[in-house]
């Protein structure tokens, strides 16, 4: 590994460090919890396992995919209809992005190692994933939400 890509992956490693902290800060209107704690830990996880595939496998589409689940990630937490930001107008219009962070995660797993679809069945999965996260409505409370567990 490069130089120039170690002090990349740093720099966006601190970017998100920061990012997701100011994200948590705004959206819990200053009083992190533990649930705030915990959803901060579980995008810098999902940032960090990113910007290591990345650098581990450039060529793999796995770190990218990663890195932009750990961004929805943040996204839904700062869009979220228990913060501010949510409260307004373009926060109710932006609020099914909130589970789009699941869309990029399951197409990650589905196309491990190389990111990218080759079977017919990995694009079901992807398909499904993409429909599921981006219309949450469809299984949450439901014996949906189970299948896009398994």
């Amino acid at each position: 590994m490069s130089r120039e890509r170690a002090a990349l992956g740093a720099l966006a490693m601190a970017g998100f460090v920061v990012t997701g902290a100011a994200v948590e800060w705004v959206s819990t209107d200053g009083r992190l919890a533990l649930d705030a704690w915990i959803d901060l830990v579980a995008g810098w996880v999902l940032a960090g396992a990113g910007i290591a595939a990345w650098l581990s496998a450039p060529r793999s589409r796995i770190g990218p995919l990663l890195m932009a689940a750990a961004a929805a990630w943040f996204l839904g937490t700062l869009i979220s209809v228990t913060s501010p930001i949510g409260r307004t107008e373009p926060g109710r219009l932006a609020w099914f992005l909130i589970q789009c962070h699941a869309g990029f995660l399951v197409q990650a797993i589905a196309t491990w190692p190389s990111g990218r679809i080759t079977r017919p069945t990995q694009l079901v999965v992807v398909v499904g994933g993409w429909i599921a996260a981006l219309f949450p409505q469809l299984w949450v409370d439901s014996p949906g939400y189970i299948v896009l567990g398994v």
